[in-house]
């Protein structure tokens, strides 16, 4: 938006929008307006005989109940900010809402949704508290702290959106007016605007995908904290109790969750791969299939020889162990699709499959990432503090990088990758990749949105630069401490234990910089297929043969493996 659109915002020729809700012929239109008026009245009853309830029973005057009171009161307001609007609009022909009771009704309609997220999550600790710590629930949860927190979700709720939509009721709106729902919603309001504003947009998506995202764990962490300490209730009566209460808590937790996320359009995307005649595609299947069985073999048998071979319990192949069982699921978590999709005439993979692949590639190259790290620590104490290396590089230090990496790896990337699913995907859906990658999928989103695609690279570009300039300060320090060692043959053996390391780091860390750090608008599409090819499936190929070449233990266990000779504990 430029300077002059800004100095003319909140100007529109739009004075009124047209919501269409659910056509059809009058009698669905009758039919609609029934059903949705019965529900209303329902829904109206069931919260007031709940508030009349905790009102008039004084064995309800207890902070659960007091919650539930103000959960049904705003239920109430939450469905009246639309449905009495929307069953008027049932039995109109014009189906009309103004500029001022549209935004009105956009900013209630959030506003109140944001209040039911606190609410959720302070019955959440409410029962935490009532179940956790039953000794203390009373001197806790005081009359005095449930008025607190029951104003803090009013205020906070109805303060978190009204920023963002102020800056949306600015935007000029020139026509057309109809909007294809039954509601005033972020998506549609959007669209009419004859000014793009995708910053606007992507903070009110960022403010809503926190409030879910932060109140969605709170929740979950206090249920986890709850649910262990059901079941060390000794009764089954009270076991029975506890999970009732909290129960029904779940279930609409669970439907509201399920309720707010984003709609899409696209429920599969169609994975192209490398397109070609019938020929070429049985050409590459039996190539990338007799790769993807020799990188299982090589790195199952690096595993095994770790595994089997005493000679081979060190850190160094500990290490080298884990890395192997690494690559096996990485290779595992895009081959298997892209071999299906090369026979296949659909080459579709469904919405979450894809967002799964896309999680899982990212989190295991990211913990790659940090093993090949921990790697170059290993080698760089090994070489640079030989005498002091046992002490220092202990079984419990090894497994504590190891869990480490793995933990790192697969916390990374959750929220960004979260963010990117819920942006809304409307179509087409069709991707230039063998997998679901970050680049395509950001290009089918129909909503723009720079500061998630900004996180997403900035993230991926500090893993990056971080770990490879631990690796690279690392091996500095080797190289001068190996060029000190005096004989040739030792210099000869540091060499050939770090120069293959040094060369997974290089295949691998080359082809993903170019990939996620510079700029990729200047290479095409099949070049970017073809460097993800090198990193995701030739590095972990090719990782058995580097590591077993120059190193004769690795040689003679993995003979012993593979020839299914028996490994001697003296040899």
């Amino acid at each position: 938006m430029d300077l002059e659109t800004m100095n003319k915002s909140g100007i529109s020729t739009v004075t009124q929008f047209v919501l269409l809700g659910f056509p059809g012929p009058w009698k669905m239109q009758i039919i609609f307006f029934s059903m949705i008026l019965l529900i209303y009245i329902l829904t109206l009853t069931g919260n007031i005989a709940i508030i009349c309830a905790v009102r008039w029973h004084h064995q309800l005057h207890t902070p659960m109940y007091v919650f539930l009171a103000n959960f049904s009161f705003l239920e109430i307001w939450y469905v009246t900010c639309t449905v009495p609007n929307m069953l008027v609009n049932f039995l109109s022909k014009t189906k009309t809402i103004s500029f001022s009771g549209c935004f009105t009704q956009f900013y209630f309609f959030f506003s109140l949704g944001t209040t039911e997220c606190f609410f959720l999550c302070v019955m959440a600790y409410d029962r935490y508290l009532a179940i956790c710590r039953p000794l203390h629930y009373p001197t806790i949860m005081t009359g005095k702290l449930c008025a607190i927190l029951v104003s803090l979700c009013w205020l906070t709720g109805f303060l978190g959106h009204s920023v963002p939509i102020l800056f949306i009721s600015q935007l000029p709106y020139c026509g057309p007016n109809i909007i294809d729902h039954f509601l005033c919603d972020v998506d549609p309001l959007m669209a009419l605007s004859c000014a793009s504003s995708p910053i606007i947009e992507h903070v009110f998506h960022s403010v809503s995908s926190l409030i879910i995202i932060l109140t969605i764990l709170y929740i979950l962490g206090s249920y986890t904290l709850v649910l262990r300490a059901v079941l060390w209730v000794p009764s089954s009566a009270g076991q029975r109790k506890a999970f009732s209460t909290c129960g029904s808590h779940l279930v609409v937790v669970s439907l509201f969750s399920m309720n707010r996320s984003a709609t899409h359009i696209v429920t599969e995307f169609v994975l192209l791969g490398f397109p070609g005649c019938w020929e070429v595609q049985i050409f590459l299947f039996s190539l990338f299939l007799v790769v993807y069985a020799l990188t299982l073999v090589g790195n199952g048998a690096i595993i095994c020889a770790v595994k089997w071979d005493p000679r081979l319990y060190t850190p160094m192949y500990f290490l080298l162990g884990n890395f192997a069982f690494l690559e096996i699921w990485y290779v595992s978590s895009t081959v298997p699709n892209m071999l299906v999709n090369i026979l296949s005439k659909m080459k579709a993979i469904s919405f979450s499959g894809c967002f799964l692949q896309f999680y899982f590639f990212f989190s295991l190259g990211t913990a790659e990432c940090l093993f090949l790290a921990v790697m170059a620590y290993d080698r760089y104490q090994a070489i640079c503090h030989p005498l002091h290396y046992p002490i220092i590089m202990t079984r419990r230090l090894c497994g504590t990088l190891v869990s480490l990496c793995w933990l790192t790896g697969f916390l990374g990337y959750p929220i960004p990758i979260f963010f990117i699913s819920q942006l809304p995907f409307c179509g087409p859906n069709i991707i230039d990749h063998f997998l679901c990658d970050i680049d395509p999928l950001m290009a089918l989103s129909c909503a723009p949105a720079p500061i998630t695609e900004f996180i997403f690279y900035t993230q991926s570009s500090l893993v990056l630069f971080f770990t490879i300039m631990y690796i690279l300060r690392s091996y500095t320090l080797l190289l001068r401490a190996v060029l000190q060692i005096p004989s040739t043959a030792g210099r000869r053996k540091a060499f050939s234990t770090c120069g293959s390391h040094l060369t997974v780091v290089s295949l691998f860390y080359g082809t993903v910089m170019v990939m996620y750090v510079s700029p990729t608008y200047g290479i095409s599409a099949l070049m970017q297929k073809i460097l993800t090819l090198v990193y995701s499936i030739m590095t972990p190929f090719l990782n058995p043969l580097i590591y077993s070449l120059r190193n004769k233990d690795m040689k003679l266990s993995l003979r012993n493996v593979l020839f299914g000779r028996r490994i001697s504990q003296n040899s």
